[in-house]
């Protein structure tokens, strides 16, 4: 007998399912994990988030090449903010997504049909529109 998805070792609260729109925006499995984290960590009120490359790599097996890369790409696009700091004597770097940019950025892939199978395209930006005016 096969074992479970949730009975893997390692899995049991650890798994970080991927959007199918965060692979068509970023193109690629590393950007929308990296996306998919900091969307994970963010509350609404787009905070600072810490996080070292060691983490990256050792959680998510993205190196600090990927990492810088990929935060690179979603700055040059205006949905990501970052610094570098230390905390607890490590040098970091905080992430700061910023909502609207990426929302309005989805929207669009969203109503041009490259989001989600099975949806239309019209009716997943409507979704995300609704998200920009405040709504649930």
């Amino acid at each position: 007998m096969q074992p479970k998805f949730d009975e893997l070792p390692g899995s049991p609260g650890h798994a970080l399912p991927v959007p199918l729109a965060l692979l068509r925006l970023t193109g690629s499995a590393h950007g929308a994990l990296f996306l998919t984290q900091l969307l994970a960590w963010e509350s609404g009120d787009e905070s600072w988030q810490a996080c070292s490359y060691a983490y990256w790599e050792k959680e998510l097996k993205l190196s600090e090449y990927r990492v810088k890369k990929i935060a690179a790409w979603c700055a040059a696009r205006g949905f990501l903010e970052t610094r570098i700091g230390i905390e607890r004597g490590v040098p970091v770097t905080f992430y700061r997504l910023r909502l609207q940019p990426l929302y309005a950025l989805l929207g669009s892939l969203l109503a041009a049909g490259g989001g989600e199978p099975g949806r239309a395209g019209a009716a997943a930006a409507a979704d995300w529109r609704k998200k920009l005016e405040g709504g649930a």
